[in-house]
């Protein structure tokens, strides 16, 4: 790296005076001098006519000096690299601390330094903070803005960020944001394609390759079609659609079989109702060394249709096997959670009930989903005689759906059984579910996963896909701030 400035005075000073004018027009009517470097000038008026609406902080610091413009078009805005230097702080404060250490001795390392906005607000909170970026003008840059911006803290390497990775020493954060441009320039979308492959150095979702992150289905879906045409058979030959959907079942659980012997370490195969579950899935998932492969779309809805069959003849008996099976290819699916309920219900089984509702509330993110969960879960304690927490329950049930009258009437119920004539406070309710050993969802690991994914997605250019997760929080949650970036993404 240079030991000199990077832009000389006139140069700096040229830039200083023509900021707000068009770059165009300065390149066409601008007099070539010995002293001025027009291009360097240009990209200086360009990257600050950028930064002051992505990058305002940086924007009102004199002597940041910026890159060529696909630099500045990839880099982060500051909202985002605030937002993701919040989570840091919270995962920070979340680490066990040693006996002895400091705020100097907290230390992280940004793998992919880019042009360093990620990188200025994350290293504000440690001690101790390393930059690496394989391009040299880059690693320039970086030494010359995090001095401009006063971060003392700050060690600029310039080397591969996978291999310094094999090297490096511990760090309470290692941070990563794969380039999304290939090496002629021209823009990537599949993750695997970033370079590093995010994939292969993280498990936040615990997937190694891009179709098992997969949820859409497919139109052209041979085994879909085999579902629809048996659903059409099934109005007038129930038994015979019954018996299709069962081998249509074993075929595709075979291949799904296959497909785990082939897998390189252990596999979950589980399907998934859309995009927002498969990335809440992880959170069900203790070890971290488990992949999640795709269940094929319809195994899941050739199962359903036998559990529906055996409801309809109301043989719940044997629904019940078959509605579990469901429901462990589904875990994190609201759906397989209510059809493995409503089975429990009709025989009776409350403490089960107890235990598959609970485990639904570990990961549900849906207001409804979750009025629902607390209306069964009412019930069931009723039965199970914990009045006082069925009480609660009821309390925080549905309010306003299809389920909230009944949830109402039940309720009052219950009051008269107990002697009690007014509801407790929704605060009194929540206490006792507390106290009973239940979090109030969004469970904080829900929320952590979709705010962390709704980032990766939004780094990599997938804007719809994080809509959905800053909606799901948004309305879950009901933060104005959520609302606005919402909107903002649409």
């Amino acid at each position: 790296m240079s030991d000199g400035p990077l832009l000389n005075d006139v140069t700096r000073a040229f830039a200083e005076a023509h900021r707000n004018e068009d770059v165009r027009d300065l390149a066409l009517k601008t007099k070539r001098t010995a002293d001025l470097d027009l291009p360097a000038a240009l990209d200086q008026i360009a990257g600050w006519q950028i930064a002051r609406n992505k990058l305002p902080q940086w924007a009102a610091c004199a002597d940041i000096v910026y890159p060529a413009h696909i630099s500045m078009e990839q880099c982060s805005s500051q909202f985002t690299a605030q937002y993701k230097a919040e989570i840091a702080r919270r995962l920070l404060r979340s680490l066990p601390q040693s006996a002895g250490q400091t705020a100097n001795d907290v230390t992280m390392t940004d793998l992919t330094g880019g042009f360093g906005v990620d990188f200025s607000y994350l290293a504000r909170g440690f001690g101790h903070a390393t930059y690496v970026e394989r391009q040299s003008h880059l690693c320039e840059l970086a030494a010359h803005n995090m001095a401009a911006l006063g971060l003392t803290q700050a060690q600029v390497v310039c080397g591969d960020g996978v291999e310094y990775l094999r090297a490096m020493e511990p760090a309470q954060l290692i941070y990563i944001d794969p380039a999304r441009r290939d090496e002629h320039g021209a823009r990537t979308y599949a993750i695997e394609d970033c370079t590093p492959d995010a994939l292969a150095l993280r498990d936040l979702l615990l997937a190694d390759t891009a179709d098992e992150l997969e949820v859409m289905e497919e139109d052209d879906d041979p085994y879909v079609a085999r579902v629809v045409e048996l659903r059409e058979q099934a109005k007038v030959d129930r038994t015979g659609a019954f018996e299709g959907f069962s081998r249509l079942v074993e075929e595709l659980e075979a291949k799904c079989a296959v497909a785990e012997l082939l897998a390189t370490g252990p596999v979950q195969t589980q399907f998934c109702d859309n995009q927002l579950v498969r990335m809440v899935l992880p959170v069900l998932e203790e070890d971290r060394s488990v992949r999640i492969l795709r269940a094929p779309d319809a195994l899941y809805f050739a199962q359903h249709e036998i559990c529906s069959f055996y409801v309809e003849q109301e043989d719940f008996e044997r629904a019940l096997p078959e509605v579990r099976h469901l429901y462990d290819l589904a875990r994190s699916s609201m759906q397989s959670h209510f059809a493995l309920i409503n089975v429990l219900a009709r025989l009776e089984r409350f403490d089960e009930i107890i235990e598959v509702a609970r485990h639904g509330l570990r990961i549900a993110s849906d207001r409804s989903a979750i009025g629902y969960l607390f209306y069964r879960l009412a019930f069931a304690y009723w039965n199970c005689d914990q009045l006082d927490l069925a009480l609660a329950c009821y309390r925080l049930g549905p309010r306003g759906e299809e389920s909230g009258s009944s949830a109402l009437e039940e309720m009052q119920g219950l009051m008269n059984e107990m002697g009690v004539s007014e509801p407790p406070t929704f605060e009194e309710a929540v206490e006792t579910i507390r106290k009973a050993g239940l979090e109030l969802p969004p469970v904080s690991a829900v929320t952590n996963q979709l705010a962390d994914a709704a980032v990766q997605l939004v780094d990599n250019g997938f804007f719809f896909l994080a809509r959905g997760c800053i909606f799901q929080m948004w309305r879950t949650m009901g933060n104005d701030e959520l609302g606005s970036l919402n909107r903002s993404l649409g």
